[in-house]
């Protein structure tokens, strides 16, 4: 074995056919204005070298996939030697507005569902108490489904 690398593969969907690669990303150090305003098909593949053990390698396309229903998706992968700092620092550089959006919705979300999985412990047990007797007061049996 010669390297071990951490790797980021990032799937954004396209809401339309036409949205450039630029819709949801910025030019920075690593990806180029130009490869932004690209038609669907696109391809950027990067090696660079960092340092003389270090290596970064970026891949942005939109494959055509007969499993994709709908929109084709934008795929952004990161694979690197370092730690995860250095390839946040990649793809946080890249992302742009309307990606940022799309992020915090998904984080809203997820704080959320946290947050009903996280509640009150003695709520929890007294609305289960309640859904049970509930439920086994209007039974056609006189069979009760939690005795």
């Amino acid at each position: 074995m010669n390297r071990i690398g951490l790797r980021y593969i990032n799937r954004i969907n396209k809401e339309t056919e036409q949205d450039r690669p630029g819709t949801w990303l910025v030019a920075n150090d690593y990806i180029s204005a130009g490869l932004l305003r690209s038609e669907p098909g696109f391809l950027l593949r990067e090696e660079i070298h960092l340092d003389a053990e270090n290596i970064l390698i970026i891949t942005l396309g939109d494959p055509k996939s007969d499993l994709d229903a709908g929109h084709r998706a934008i795929i952004f992968d990161m694979e690197m030697d370092r730690l995860h700092a250095d390839v946040w620092e990649v793809f946080s550089s890249a992302k742009g507005e309307k990606l940022e959006a799309l992020l915090k919705k998904n984080r809203a979300l997820i704080q959320l569902l946290k947050s009903w999985r996280e509640g009150d412990e003695q709520e929890q047990r007294s609305t289960w108490e309640y859904l049970k007797q509930a439920l086994d007061e209007d039974r056609l049996s006189e069979r009760k489904l939690f005795p």
